[in-house]
């Protein structure tokens, strides 16, 4: 529920708004693992900080609209593209 359609809102969202969702999911691993240490449970969990899978879909997303044939290629800016080919 936390990453719901973080590929549309991730782009704005406000630092004290990703602080609050990660300190639900924080919250939440807390109770399911019985451990405060954060960074010992996701590694337990493997899995990511939210932040880090929020970004790491965007990113996927952008890689994949530069194949021609993805459906959203030609709804980007050109700019999107060429940042993308000169990242490489």
């Amino acid at each position: 529920m936390l990453e719901y359609g973080a590929l549309v809102w991730n782009g704005g969202i406000m630092n004290d708004h990703s602080k609050e969702k990660e300190r639900i999911q924080k919250r939440a691993f807390k109770i399911i693992y019985g451990e405060d240490d954060y960074d010992k449970v996701l590694q337990a969990a493997t899995l990511a900080s939210l932040k880090e899978r929020r970004d790491r879909m965007c990113i996927q997303l952008i890689k994949s609209t530069s194949n021609t044939d993805h459906k959203l290629h030609n709804l980007l800016p050109k700019k999107v593209h060429e940042v993308r080919q000169n990242a490489n």
